[in-house]
């Protein structure tokens, strides 16, 4: 399980909700093929996170994209994530120039 994966399921459980509670939540962002096995999915490090998606996630949980790519100020971060982190940030530039 990856640094991202692992902040999902923790933000997911901070919130006190289930998986399916989550893919309902994700289906009322737009969503509408998401499911409980997606979160797993998600959650386990077996499906990588859409842009999209992350923005979903970012706006259920209350925190910052770079929040949900990154974690923590000093947590460890793998190159793994690292490369995420990076790609969310500029993904989120791109977005922004579009707005």
């Amino acid at each position: 399980m990856n640094g991202l994966a692992k902040r999902i399921r923790k933000l997911r459980e901070s919130k006190g909700m289930t998986q399916t509670d989550l893919a309902k939540r994700m289906k009322a962002e737009g969503f509408t093929t998401y499911s409980q096995t997606k979160v797993v999915r998600n959650e386990s490090g077996e499906r990588d996170l859409r842009l999209a998606e992350a923005f979903a996630l970012s706006r259920i949980f209350g925190v910052t994209l770079e929040t949900l790519a990154g974690g923590t100020p000093g947590e460890e971060k793998s190159e793994y994530d690292l490369g995420r982190i990076h790609a969310l940030a500029e993904a989120k530039k791109a977005f922004e120039g579009l707005l």
